[in-house]
């Protein structure tokens, strides 16, 4: 999919991904938070985005033993992707981008917004 300028949306993400550190960092925790929130379809998008973005398909599908056809079917929104796989893919883009993940949960409404606007912790590079 392209934009007016017709240029592709992956490579509008990959190259503000290649100059924004906390936009990169960002990329992998906000497709997890849609997986986790039951939007499957858009957290596949995002991951696709952020696997193009960052490790690249071809790197990606050596560390895993697949194609990088594979991993592409593997996050399309209509693919069913077990979940072994989706953690396989998340570990080597954690690993690739030294991002330490921490998962926050909340019992009501107004403890998630405020979680939601704490300092992220998964932008937190790993040693």
């Amino acid at each position: 999919m392209a934009n007016k300028l017709g240029i592709p949306i992956d490579d509008i993400f990959r190259e503000r991904a290649q100059w924004d550190p906390v936009y990169r960092a960002m990329m992998l925790p906000s497709a997890i938070d849609l997986l986790l929130s039951d939007d499957v379809r858009v957290g596949k998008i995002a991951l696709h985005s952020c696997i193009y973005s960052t490790i690249g398909y071809e790197k990606l599908g050596e560390l895993m033993g697949k194609t990088p056809d594979d991993i592409k079917r593997m996050c399309h929104p209509d693919h069913d992707t077990s979940v072994n796989d989706l953690f396989d893919i998340i570990k080597h883009i954690r690993q690739h981008e030294g991002i330490r993940l921490e998962v926050k949960g909340c019992s009501s409404e107004q403890d998630c917004e405020s979680v939601a606007h704490d300092e992220p912790a998964e932008t937190v590079a790993a040693t």
